[in-house]
């Protein structure tokens, strides 16, 4: 429960340690790689955690989160869980905008339930703007291929 992103006061640091019930470098090594990785592997945790990192990294007067925030954040949450992730990093350099909560949380959804050659994307589907021109953009680079 920081108050901001990056930056822990002793106490914070201490409380979550705690709230942990870590009271050593081997039990928090043991938690890490335990009980942590287990909540992230649950699908519904893990969209919970997604969310709160989106929150967390928002800036407290502004609706969205910058781009670049937002690329780092898919970097370190969705390598392994996003097949296309890469080639979503490659069409976000062409863009400028900020990322909208809902087209973050979106793009998770996408990566759960679409199928990797994207043949079951419905185009005429809820998705925002961003993820249907990533559509395009994949296809056409597939085609090019």
């Amino acid at each position: 429960d920081a108050q901001t992103p990056c930056v822990f006061t002793r106490e914070e640091f201490v409380e979550g340690l705690v709230g942990l019930g870590v009271d050593s470098v081997k039990r928090l090594k043991a938690a890490l790689s335990g009980r942590l990785r287990r909540e992230l592997d649950d699908p519904e945790q893990f969209r919970e955690f997604y969310r709160y990192a989106y929150d967390y990294n928002r800036e407290a007067d502004q609706k969205s989160v910058e781009l670049g925030v937002a690329k780092e954040l898919w970097r370190l949450l969705l390598r392994g869980r996003f097949a296309h992730l890469d080639l979503w990093l490659e069409f976000l350099e062409s863009k400028t905008h900020s990322v909208p909560r809902d087209t973050y949380m979106l793009l998770l959804e996408f990566a759960r339930t679409v199928a990797e050659d994207m043949s079951d994307y419905d185009e005429e589907g809820a998705w925002p703007v961003l993820i249907d021109e990533f559509v395009e953009f994949a296809k056409r680079r597939r085609a090019a291929a």
